[in-house]
């Protein structure tokens, strides 16, 4: 199992130190260059492909519609040869998760 965080800001670098804290393998993805996370640094990248590898649950912390498209879909992560769990933290229009599904994989979970 290897979790992911996407949008490493001010809630999603808190979150990813406190699943490492925990002992779990997480990874976080950002836009922003890895150099830029201080401790986080060795755990971070801004290469979508590199991120996806081994990638089984990922927890979706950016900032709107818009960035969480750029994550699911341009960065393709939503069809990530492992991911079955993806949990969306970011204040989203409740329109648009109820219509999230018949655009995911199939078999995958949302929550």
């Amino acid at each position: 199992m290897r979790i992911g965080v996407a949008g490493c800001g001010r809630m999603g670098a808190p979150m990813l130190r406190a699943l490492r804290a925990a002992g779990l393998e997480a990874k976080g993805y950002d836009i922003r260059p890895p150099e830029e996370f201080g401790d986080l640094t060795s755990v971070m990248t801004d290469d979508p492909d590199a991120f996806a590898d081994g990638l089984t649950h990922l927890i979706s912390v950016v900032r709107d519609t818009d960035q969480t498209d750029d994550v699911l879909f341009r960065a393709n992560l939503a069809n990530a040869p492992n991911l079955s769990t993806l949990i969306i933290s970011s204040t989203l229009s409740p329109r648009y998760v109820k219509a999230l599904p018949d655009r995911l994989p199939r078999g995958l979970t949302l929550i």
